[in-house]
């Protein structure tokens, strides 16, 4: 994925500049390219957010761990906030939700030549997801038996050694692990298939526990900034400084 480092750069040095802006610390997993710790930006949604939030009198931080571990520690109020989630009604009872910031499909992936091209095929094999992701729930609610790891990269790894038949994750996060992951380099696009249409489509959001003091102000002034930064033309000047529409 190209990325224009020069307009990532002027947002990130707004940001800092930022006066009297109050802290908050969000917690994430590593999930390339949307969050990471090693990205550029610590990826663009992470930009996105630092900039609504910025408009608002906001300063963030952000921390990554293990995505159920970071979901219990925003429940706890070891963290302000969950960055990056997808809404669904258990989560819910636990979180508030922000306006929608972005949205990714979540695909099946197999092993090219397996034989395997319908998500119906997909469901009576083996598959590998992400622990405690809004798909696996969702799967391991309709019945189905998910080998539960930490990350794209692992889930993917177990697809081409044979050990499962088959992967859920995000395409955007699949193809960005294939491309730009040095332990992929002996490895293919070809290797691998996707199967269409997506097992799901889910908007992206923050969130915030019900139990936080300032749960709905923060919730009500980060969808202010969001408004702001997308009227203003700031959102898309930064998704295309990562090369995104």
């Amino acid at each position: 994925m190209k990325l224009c480092s020069k307009i990532v750069s002027a947002y990130l040095l707004v940001i800092s500049l930022t006066v009297t802006a109050e802290p908050l610390d969000f917690v994430t997993v590593d999930w390339a390219p949307f969050y990471g710790r090693d990205l550029v930006g610590q990826g663009f949604y992470s930009v996105l957010t630092r900039e609504a939030f910025a408009r608002v009198g906001y300063e963030l931080e952000i921390s990554f761990v293990p995505w159920k571990r970071a979901m219990v520690e925003v429940k706890s109020l070891r963290f302000d906030g969950l960055l990056g989630a997808y809404f669904t009604e258990d989560r819910a009872i636990d979180f508030f939700f922000t306006d929608s910031v972005y949205s990714s499909d979540e695909v099946f992936v197999v092993k090219a030549g397996s034989g395997i091209d319908t998500i119906e095929q997909v469901l009576a094999g083996s598959i590998a997801g992400i622990a405690g992701t809004a798909q696996v729930v969702e799967l391991e609610s309709m019945g189905v038996t998910v080998n539960n790891n930490l990350n794209s990269i692992n889930i993917i790894k177990m697809v081409h050694s044979g050990r499962v038949d088959a992967l859920i994750d995000g395409r955007a996060a699949f193809y960005y692990q294939l491309s730009d992951n040095s332990e992929f380099s002996n490895v293919s696009k070809s290797d691998f298939m996707v199967i269409d249409p997506p097992f799901r489509s889910y908007q992206l959001y923050n969130a915030i526990s019900k139990t936080h003091p300032d749960a709905e102000e923060l919730i009500k002034s980060f969808n202010r900034g969001l408004q702001e930064i997308i009227e203003d033309g700031t959102y898309q000047k930064i998704l295309r400084g990562y090369g995104l529409r």
